[in-house]
């Protein structure tokens, strides 16, 4: 059963008036399902390659923990993986515009 349908499913068992069922339901697939599809390793120059399956999605500084740990919900509990490029991920734009990078995927 993909993630998507296991999410159709509770919201439509707990969608009652009230109750955020987006919220529950991705507290609920936190708790139960485990998708690891984010990986990431040092590439020696202040920056972590991050890939999804066999495909690269960019880069992050290797300084922020906060911000990896963020990246890696984004990617393996809400299917994330910045397919149209809509955050710039490459090491000249966090160079450039570092804290805006981070609150946009902060936002997301």
């Amino acid at each position: 059963m993909s993630k998507q349908s296991i999410l159709s499913e509770i919201q439509n068992a707990i969608n009652v008036p009230m109750m955020d069922v987006k919220n529950v339901s991705n507290l609920i697939l936190e708790e139960y399902v485990r998708d690891d599809r984010l990986t990431y390793w040092r590439n020696g120059r202040n920056f972590y390659v991050i890939s999804i399956g066999r495909k690269n999605i960019g880069f992050i500084p290797d300084d922020d923990p906060e911000l990896l740990e963020r990246v890696r919900e984004l990617v393996n509990y809400r299917g994330w993986e910045n397919a149209d490029r809509s955050v710039r991920l490459d090491m000249t734009s966090w160079r450039v515009q570092r804290q805006a990078i981070k609150n946009k995927i902060f936002s997301l």
